[in-house]
């Protein structure tokens, strides 16, 4: 059984009690002495606080104040591993790759903070993500997780027992008061949700607590259970209170529980069984239906604006089914409707030219779009002039964002639907039985009366869409209609208020009648959709294909929304990021595999941690070769990773992202190679195709740095800068030239670094600004001791010798 240990750091070490450090170490140790495999992850507990306190007083800034925080952290696990003696590791971890390969050598890595920005209790969560761990525990100074902060309410109520999504609606509000305290923080709570982690918050006062709810699963804290989840074998297996199926990996959700409880959701020919990879899972329920060939997979999106990740839902989830059924044989066909018969209802903030940059309204004519309101998008000329209409302008772009992911996608307009009679047959059904679609409708809008037609028609002097049908005639294949406008949201778009004629062609279906409309006439077996569709118009539409269409729904997977930096995505507010943009920080296989992962569980794309999703990515690759010895990843690689990249190819070299990010701060390619081997990342036999491959990463591992203006976005000189220093400084720069060369670690220099200022009577401040100097003409940068540990030793020394 494998278990990550969080222990806070006032839990662990109260008043550097010695005697309680020894009850943990001896706790841990009964734990392995009972075949379980821990990992440990210490925090700073009051004195971690203190430190940062008097530092923020003196003026330090956040990264330093954090590193000052990780520096505690890793003297309390320096503490807990002086209890384990040799059954740990001689020192912290830096990277849960070492903390694995720790525990494989039967060795128990104690951890502490990682990098800025990063809480242990986030680091906890990722060790155990990262070993495939069967349960987390949290060791705090409150016995479990409560309603309100125990600490400031006594009304406050413990919880026995809740879901992860559960524990992070609990954690928000805490988050948000500045007094309030939570047992687990933000980042690991959603973390946890994240990974589906059974976890465990419970009182570390006692460490025997810790061995009993390991062992026997016994503790009076709070369960974090995922739904469905089982519980750690050593437990007997038995299922959790919660036992549902909504918890599989699955893309496809069942009737028995999920996004949607609607029997609508899958069809009677579902796999019983479950696969490691959600797409082969639906890939079996289309096999299961026996559709003709081509099969066919759709998306579709209504170009209203920019194209931003987030419509790549569908575009991507439908790839990587389609690219399953390629591998058994199947012909396919993806296609995605821009549904630009669709109005348009707001004019939006944020437009994107023909290059894909992103621009503001006021960079275009506005009022010309203003005046376009309730017009159809394929109405609507091109705000940048270069396409036909607004429509074609903005599915140009997402077929490029496509083609820059090597996704084969084919873009149907719906106006040619309706223009070239495509839909002819669906609208003959639909309006010469309008009383039947009256009543299919009617359980699921309120707005349906007496008088509701299904159709919207084009007015025919102001051009706008309107709903208003006052009379069809199925023979002449026509409505009456009158210009009254239509709603859009919270406002009403007003028409002209013109009566006239409308054939057929020109106008619409309402959406619920469109989307069943296009699974007929595009013989679609598969489609993709998000939450939101699922809880209302799958159910209608899977009624009215029944019985007004009469065509078969295709399979369904319901998707969660993705955040982006904790915030919805949101053209209006801004927050948006496209496929182009997010190109210029990770490769495409990156990107795939974002959308490769469980399409069932929401997860947010947070920019300023990109580099806990590229190594999450490395490890999975690395899984696909099976150079990882994690069986829980092993099998959901090997079936997806194939469909990620351009070519499975042995041999690829992966820099960590963000030594990419360090290796960007020098513009010479042949010292990038240097460096990256003198870390052990590109080995003597690598050939050249790899090298050049593992370089390609470090662009965008710097665009990311530049773009977050983080602890990486310094630029390393490779000439010797223009700088003159005093005598004694010079000496002192000699000094400690000398004792980098003696073969020391960057934690050792850092130390020098004090050491050789106080000898040559120099101001420490200023010694570092003179290493800054040398190395980055600024006055400032990362912690210079570890980093110039982390370059190649002869450029170093050569540079402190101002040599070159």
């Amino acid at each position: 059984m494998r278990v990550v240990v969080s222990i806070g750091g006032s839990v662990l070490a109260p008043g550097l009690d010695s005697d309680r450090i020894a009850a943990y170490a001896s706790a841990v140790g009964s734990l392995v002495d009972e075949d379980c495999e821990v990992g440990v992850v210490v925090g700073g507990g009051s004195v971690a606080r203190e430190y940062i306190d008097a530092a923020r007083d003196l003026g330090a800034n956040e990264v330093l104040l954090d590193r000052l925080g990780i520096g505690v952290t890793r003297l309390n696990a320096r503490l807990l591993i002086a209890g384990l003696s040799e059954r740990a590791t001689p020192t912290p971890p830096e990277e849960y790759e070492a903390a694995g390969q720790a525990l494989r050598r039967g060795d128990i890595p104690v951890m502490g903070g990682i990098m800025p920005g990063q809480t242990t209790d986030a680091v906890a969560v990722a060790l155990a993500e990262s070993i495939g761990a069967e349960l987390l525990i949290f060791a705090t100074s409150t016995t479990g997780v409560f309603d309100i902060d125990p600490e400031t309410d006594s009304e406050a109520s413990q919880f026995a027992e809740l879901s992860p999504q559960e524990l992070v609606d609990v954690v928000v509000p805490m988050a948000r008061d500045a007094g309030a305290s939570a047992p687990v923080d933000l980042l690991a709570a959603k973390l946890i949700d994240r990974a589906d982690m059974r976890s465990i918050v419970l009182d570390g006062s006692d460490p025997e607590r810790i061995v009993s709810a390991t062992l026997q699963g016994h503790h009076d804290g709070t369960d974090i259970v995922p739904a469905g989840a089982d519980s750690p074998d050593r437990w007997g297996n038995r299922m959790t209170p919660r036992d549902d199926d909504s918890g599989s990996e699955s893309g496809v959700e069942t009737a028995s529980g999920g996004a949607n409880d609607s029997p609508h959701l899958l069809a009677d020919s579902t796999p019983d069984t479950e696969r490691a990879y959600w797409a082969e899972t639906v890939a079996d329920a289309i096999d299961a239906r026996n559709p003709d060939q081509p099969i066919v997979i759709k998306g579709g999106v209504s170009p209203s604006g920019v194209s931003h990740l987030g419509n790549f839902n569908e575009i991507m989830r439908g790839y990587l089914v389609a690219q399953v059924l390629r591998d058994r044989g199947h012909d396919v066909r993806q296609v995605f409707t821009s549904d630009d018969r669709d109005p348009l209802r707001k004019v939006p903030r944020t437009l994107a030219d023909s290059d894909g940059s992103l621009v503001d309204l006021g960079d275009v004519d506005a009022e010309s779009l203003g005046r376009s309101l309730g017009m159809a998008y394929t109405d609507i000329p091109d705000p940048f002039g270069d396409a036909p209409s607004y429509a074609a302008h903005f599915a140009s772009l997402l077929k490029s964002d496509a083609e820059r992911l090597d996704v084969p996608v084919e873009m149907i307009s719906t106006t040619d639907l309706y223009e070239n009679g495509t839909f002819d047959p669906i609208l003959d059904r639909v309006l010469g039985d309008v009383e039947q679609a009256r009543d299919v409708i009617a359980p699921y809008q309120d707005t349906v009366d007496e008088s509701y037609v299904p159709f919207n028609a084009i007015c025919s002097e102001c051009g706008q869409m309107t709903d208003t049908v006052t009379a069809v005639d199925p023979d002449a294949r026509t409505v009456e209609y009158r210009c009254t406008g239509m709603d859009a949201g919270d406002r009403t778009i007003d028409g002209c208020g013109h009566e006239g004629t409308a054939g057929f062609r020109e106008g619409k279906l309402p959406w619920r009648f469109e989307w069943p409309a296009e699974w007929a006439v595009l013989g679609v077996d598969f489609e993709p959709f998000g939450k939101d569709h699922a809880e209302g118009s799958w159910p209608s539409g899977v009624d009215i294909a029944h019985n007004v269409v009469n065509v078969e729904p295709p399979v369904p997977t319901v998707y969660e929304w993705f955040t982006l930096n904790g915030e919805p995505l949101s053209s209006s507010a801004g927050n948006i990021i496209t496929v182009q943009q997010l190109l210029e920080l990770l490769e495409p296989e990156v990107v795939r595999y974002f959308f490769a992962r469980n399409p069932k569980k929401a997860r947010d794309l947070d920019i300023s941690r990109l580099d806990q999703l590229v190594d999450e990515f490395d490890r999975f690759e690395r899984a696909f070769f099976d150079e990882t010895g994690d069986e829980h990843l092993a099998p959901f690689a090997r079936a997806a990773y194939p469909h990620v990249v351009d070519e499975v190819r042995e041999g690829r070299v992966r820099l960590p992202y963000t030594f990419a990010a360090v290796l960007g701060m020098v513009d010479d390619r042949e010292l990038q190679v240097r460096l990256a081997r003198s870390e052990g990342h590109i080995a003597a036999d690598t050939p050249q195709w790899a090298i050049d491959d593992a370089l390609d990463r470090i662009e965008r591992a710097r665009s990311w740095a530049r773009q977050m203006d983080n602890a990486y976005n310094y630029e390393l000189q490779a000439e010797l800068p223009e700088v003159t220093f005093t005598e004694a400084t010079t000496a002192a720069l000699d000094d400690l030239a000398e004792f980098v060369a003696a073969g020391h670690d960057g934690e050792a220099i850092q130390s020098e670094i004090y050491d050789t200022a106080r000898k040559h009577d120099l101001d420490v401040g200023d010694f570092f600004e003179a290493g800054y100097r040398l190395f980055f003409d600024d006055t400032a940068g990362p912690r210079l001791g570890e980093f110039l540990g982390d370059l190649e030793r002869e450029f170093v020394v050569t540079r402190l010798r101002r040599e070159g």
